[in-house]
């Protein structure tokens, strides 16, 4: 487990906070993992006001996604608990940063540092990832989620939006719904190819 706490915060950057529980966290997160909106409530009544920005923005780990660390917002819409990300954006959408970006981060024991990677996804890249498009809807319906965010799908392959995500894994409706929402049908990964370009590439006729 990573040493250091993190916080995503709304400069868009990343900052060290040593005055977050531990054990809290934990709980943030496996509610956000296992989908229970009762035990999420509960958890965050139990946090002071001034303390909520701060725990709803912080990077933890997901056991399904070694090394990486996302808000409770991304767990959430990577695994597909659209309860919970509407409880989140209908009551605490004062304190989340929906489009927070995620990173990860692996300790070398060899030369002793941290090796880190701004991944650049946030929750709604991740909902379109893991192809739950009703997350994707309450993402963008309520919290006015970024559907042009460019991110790194890993440490090889950059610059592709959540549409060029859904083009490349025949998601037929969610390339519908994020067209009708300002998708950039014109946007180029790495490699000058865009999303019509990967679906014709990749036999999705439905698509193109």
């Amino acid at each position: 487990m990573h040493s250091r706490q993190m916080i995503h915060n709304r400069n868009g950057q990343f900052e060290e906070s040593i005055d977050l529980v531990t054990k809290t966290l934990d709980e943030i997160t496996a509610v956000c993992i296992n989908g229970n909106v009762h035990e999420l409530e509960t958890v965050l009544n139990s946090i002071p006001s001034d303390k909520l920005d701060r725990y709803l923005n912080a990077m933890v780990q997901d056991d399904r996604y070694s090394y990486i660390y996302f808000t409770p917002l991304m767990i959430a819409s990577a695994h597909g608990h659209d309860s919970i990300v509407r409880f989140l954006l209908e009551n605490y959408s004062h304190h989340c940063i929906v489009d927070a970006q995620n990173y990860s981060s692996q300790y070398d024991f060899d030369y002793q540092f941290d090796v880190e990677h701004f991944n650049k996804q946030t929750a709604l890249w991740l909902a379109v990832k893991s192809k739950h498009l009703n997350v994707v809807r309450t993402l963008v319906s309520l919290g006015k989620a970024n559907v042009n965010q460019k991110a790194d799908y890993d440490y090889s392959v950059s610059n592709w939006t959540p549409l060029r995500l859904a083009c490349d894994n025949e998601q037929l409706e969610m390339v519908k719904y994020l067209i009708e929402n300002g998708a950039d049908l014109y946007h180029t990964d790495k490699h000058d190819s865009t999303s019509l370009m990967v679906a014709s590439c990749r036999g999705h006729a439905d698509i193109v």
